[in-house]
């Protein structure tokens, strides 16, 4: 199962626990949404300039929707304050005392991978396999891994696989655009810096991506022995 428990606990003794769990088939995010959604959760709010949803029948931003209780928890503070992380799942825990902005970070990645935004979707993989406090290099691998294996799957389908990786860069070009947009959407909603700078540590690998074949090239040390010459495999 797709689930996750994140424990923030403060210096003074204040703990801010969510549960992130992934629907099993969809791979969408689990939620209940509010009674009464804020202002800033309305499609139409700040909306992200890629955004391809219909107002009619999506009146509200999903991610926004999503993470509501994530923005109510963290809207009044600021990214700077030490804090120690938990994330509790099925096969490990794994703790960590960090900045504030980035313990949030982590936990956004599955919100935003998975949050329903039909821009971000093709990241579900990713939130289904989600490896908190993840390095540039880890998650530079990971990405590479799921896109690769998506042209697998793909070809599988008799649909064209991108084997050059040339949709790569477009891929994140449009993530960096959601990125853009929901960070500029919060500023609506939080008070203090926690939340958007959170956004802005998403937007960093982001970044690293759009230099594709830099951030590929520095992969190939681990795949030496697959690349020596007259190795059959």
């Amino acid at each position: 199962m797709h689930s996750w428990k994140y424990i923030f606990t403060f210096d003074d003794g204040r703990r801010a626990e969510f549960d992130v769990s992934l629907d099993p088939k969809t791979l969408d995010v689990e939620t209940v949404p509010p009674e009464n959604p804020p202002d800033w959760t309305s499609l139409e709010y700040r909306r992200c300039a890629n955004c391809p949803l219909d107002p009619k029948t999506s009146p509200r931003c999903p991610i926004a929707l999503n993470i509501a209780a994530v923005v109510e928890g963290f809207r009044d503070m600021v990214s700077a304050q030490s804090v120690q992380v938990t994330v509790v799942s099925g096969e490990r825990t794994v703790s960590r005392r960090t900045l504030l902005a980035e313990g949030v970070y982590s936990l956004l990645g599955i919100y935003m991978a998975a949050g329903g935004c039909p821009v971000m979707e093709k990241l579900k993989p990713l939130a289904a396999t989600h490896l908190p406090f993840s390095t540039i290099e880890e998650t530079v691998y990971r990405v590479m891994t799921m896109y690769i294996s998506a042209q697998y799957f793909r070809a599988k389908k008799g649909l064209e696989p991108d084997w050059e990786l040339k949709g790569l860069v477009g891929m994140y070009d449009a993530i960096r655009l959601v990125n853009k947009g929901f960070a500029n959407r919060l500023r609506g909603a939080a008070e203090k810096d926690a939340l958007i700078n959170s956004l802005v540590d998403l937007d960093v690998f982001a970044m690293v991506m759009l230099d594709m074949p830099a951030s590929v090239d520095g992969l190939a040390p681990l795949f030496e022995p697959f690349t020596r010459v007259n190795n059959p495999s």
